[in-house]
């Protein structure tokens, strides 16, 4: 009896908490953001009662007595504040710290129409894993890709796809084109991952919506949804850059976001050379430096949206190396050499109704290009605005049709003062001779139609395609058919093939009559692509895909032309990507690629090794959460060494009063430096406050226990060689704050 009396008095109390009126209010919200938290269970004396879409919640405290009121929901912690600190009257903010997630449970995130060869990429999947953090640098870390000159911490703003040179590749922030997507140092792109949501790449085989391009595809596409409050983050890294990123709401439809970032690492690489020089008694040099700028206005709507964009980047390099040959009066090789550019678009994507969407992207770049080398000064300037457009009609659930057009104009000025170069005289001298001055403005205009459809035949998806391309600096028209095919062999079996022709224009200043050869054409390359997708569960995925590639028609030197179109390349090659699905701990993948590149300047000349060769290429990478404040994270390259052009042997010459080095024909790159390799650990610290966060990203870039050789140079007379060697590490520390 005396039981049952306590069993009614305490739900009776419990039903008191909420029968009597509430005199207090509370706010849910998550620790660190400070985002109002719905769905939240809250219990006082036994009663329960849920958080509204705002995170409010009423409910009764007594005046006085014992007791606590305890907050649940399923990824946070769950917490009892007592009765004492909930006083009534009164409203209260209540927070709760974020848990660690289940490693049974797989994060699913949305797909789009899958292709052949692309592999796409979350936001917040590559932030764990890419270098720097930054979300398309992850596109370095899966199959098809080299990198020349190192890994993580090696210089350069662009890299190999399946054997294709850099500038075989294309590279697009939505729909605005840009000559770079990667910062030179710094391990980041040109924009910053906040205004990111999605990285694709294609390593080819792509469709016909892609064009100029042999190679491969990035594509990042940016934040199209109205942010909910006004968010900030800045970035302290050491020894790289900092930078400022803010998006806020104007409206229920419209938001302004911008963003700035720049380096400092010339600043601290002077420090430390001007130290070394002084302990080694050289007189040595090596500054790179960049920096980015975005403005987007996005302007959402009942059919789609509209969005404004800027985005400006910069990136160079000073050096300067003793030398005997090519110097300045200072005994030393300087050289220096910057890009920059800026695009200004407006992408408007929408519906006409319920099958017909559209997407257009009027543009207009400008990029400019500088070198100089031992005071020979190279520059030029290119202005293209261009209007690309597409429309898609949706016929069923796996069948559509596209077709678009994309127009382009542009102009190129050209600046030239430079010595007349002369190898084959042997009283030449490269110091002493003569520069000549050119001064060159190209214009040109380009028109690209394309059209295809998804067609589905039972289990086989089929999507022929037709691109077609007009360039009328050369007054030449290309036609490249494409045919893409997925069969589903089962629930867990994807087979997928692709074969296309790929056609690739001649830059203006190739294709001019001042610097280059008019008569050029495009370089046709034809791709073939088979591969098999499969799924092991939930967790885990396997993308197995053989590649054969051809190019005829490459653009290369002349002596007499100054360039022709003589030139041809092969590349053959196995791709496995094993990837480990994210889950609330661990995410992370394993991608090997085996591949064998080879070229040719004629159709005369025997096939040699490409200087975009490398054999093997292995990316191992994971991150793992240890807590939900504490990660973890590690990447492992590999690559077969670079391949390089030796030296035969030196002849004095009595005219300059020097050695000059002599070469073999088809030495080309014939030898190899040794296969690189390197190992980046770091981890993750964060700190919540309530309506804010600090992370402290820590950790050693390019780790390995001996150097890396990165090149071989020669003494004065070429009977010794000198390797060149790269750091064993890259100490880092990046504090990031969000507001």
């Amino acid at each position: 009896m005396r039981r049952l009396w306590i069993a009614c008095a305490f739900a009776l109390a419990a039903t008191s908490a909420f029968a009597q009126d509430p005199n207090t209010t509370l706010r849910v919200r998550a620790k660190g953001t400070g985002v109002p938290l719905s769905k939240v269970d809250v219990t006082v004396a036994g009663a329960k009662i849920t958080s509204d879409p705002k995170g409010e919640v009423k409910v009764f405290v007594p005046a006085a007595g014992k007791g606590a009121v305890t907050f649940s929901r399923n990824g946070f912690v769950t917490l009892e504040v007592p009765f004492d600190d909930l006083r009534p009257p009164g409203e209260f903010d209540v927070f709760l710290y974020p848990t660690v997630g289940d490693d049974d449970v797989i994060i699913i995130t949305g797909r789009k129409k899958p292709q052949v060869s692309r592999k796409t990429v979350s936001i917040e999947e590559s932030r764990k894993i890419a270098p720097g953090g930054d979300p398309a640098q992850v596109v370095k870390l899966l199959p098809g890709v080299q990198q020349r000159g190192g890994g993580d911490g090696g210089f350069g703003n662009q890299f190999v796809v399946r054997g294709s040179g850099p500038r075989d590749s294309r590279y697009y922030i939505d729909g605005l084109e840009v000559p770079f997507i990667f910062h030179g140092i710094g391990n980041l792109s040109v924009i910053p991952a906040p205004l990111m949501s999605e990285v694709e790449f294609d390593a080819g085989g792509f469709g016909p919506e892609y064009g100029n391009a042999t190679g491969g595809v990035i594509t990042i596409r940016t934040v199209s949804e109205i942010p909910e409050r006004p968010y900030t983050e800045f970035i302290v890294n050491i020894p790289f850059y900092s930078g400022l990123f803010h998006t806020r709401p104007l409206s229920e439809k419209e938001s302004l976001t911008v963003g700035v970032r720049r380096s400092y690492i010339d600043a601290v690489i002077k420090a430390v050379l001007k130290r070394r020089n002084q302990e080694d008694g050289a007189e040595m040099t090596f500054v790179p430096y960049f920096a980015d700028g975005q403005i987007v206005y996005l302007k959402k709507d009942d059919s789609g949206h509209t969005k404004i964009t800027l985005l400006t980047a910069t990136d160079g390099l000073k050096a300067a190396v003793p030398s005997d040959s090519f110097a300045d009066e200072d005994g030393r090789i300087s050289l220096a050499f910057s890009t920059a550019f800026a695009n200004l678009g407006v992408e408007r994507a929408g519906r006409i109704d319920r099958e017909w969407r559209y997407v257009t992207t009027p543009q207009v770049f400008y990029i400019k290009s500088a070198a100089d080398f031992v005071g020979n000064e190279f520059g030029s300037k290119l202005y293209v605005m261009r209007a690309p457009t597409e429309v898609t009609q949706r016929l069923s659930k796996d069948e559509e049709l596209v077709f678009g057009v994309d127009p382009a104009y542009g102009a190129a000025k050209i600046d030239v003062s430079a010595i007349d170069f002369r190898p084959g005289d042997p009283t030449f001298d490269p110091e002493d001779a003569p520069k000549r001055t050119i001064e060159s403005t190209v214009r040109f205009s380009t028109f690209s139609a394309w059209t295809g459809i998804d067609h589905r035949l039972v289990d086989v998806i089929l999507t022929p395609g037709v691109r077609a391309h007009y360039n009328g600096q050369i007054k030449q028209t290309s036609v490249d058919p494409r045919l893409r095919g997925r069969y589903l062999l089962d629930d867990e079996h994807t087979l997928k093939a692709a074969v296309g022709q790929y056609s690739q224009s001649p830059d203006p200043g190739q294709a001019s009559e001042e610097f280059g050869n008019s008569e050029l054409t495009f370089t046709r390359s034809i791709h073939y692509v088979l591969g098999l997708e499969t799924k092991w569960g939930d967790a885990w995925t396997t993308d197995v895909q053989t590649f054969y590639k051809t190019a005829k028609g490459a653009v290369t030197g002349h002596p007499e032309d100054r360039y022709d179109n003589e030139g041809s390349f092969r590349s053959r090659g196995a791709e496995v990507f094993i990837r480990r699905n994210l889950t609330g701990r661990l995410f992370g993948w394993l991608s090997y690629t085996y591949s064998k590149t080879e070229e040719r300047d004629s159709d005369a000349e025997p096939f040699r090794d490409s200087r975009y060769d490398q054999t093997n290429v292995v990316n191992l990478v994971g991150s793992y959460k240890l807590t939900a404040l504490w990660e973890i994270g590690s990447r492992y390259n590999h690559h077969t060494g670079d391949t390089r052009t030796p030296v035969a042997d030196a002849v004095y010459n009595v005219n300059l009063d020097k050695y000059q080095a002599r070469r073999v024909d088809g030495d080309e790159a014939s030898e190899r430096l040794p296969s690189y390799n390197a190992l980046t650990l770091y981890g993750t610290k964060q700190f919540l406050f309530d309506t804010w966060k600090m992370a402290l990203k820590f950790g050693m870039e390019s780790y390995w226990p001996k150097p890396q050789i990165a090149g071989v140079g020669y003494n004065y007379d070429y009977s010794e060689e000198e390797e060149s060697k790269g750091l064993t590490a890259i100490p880092f520390l990046e504090l990031r704050g969000e507001l």
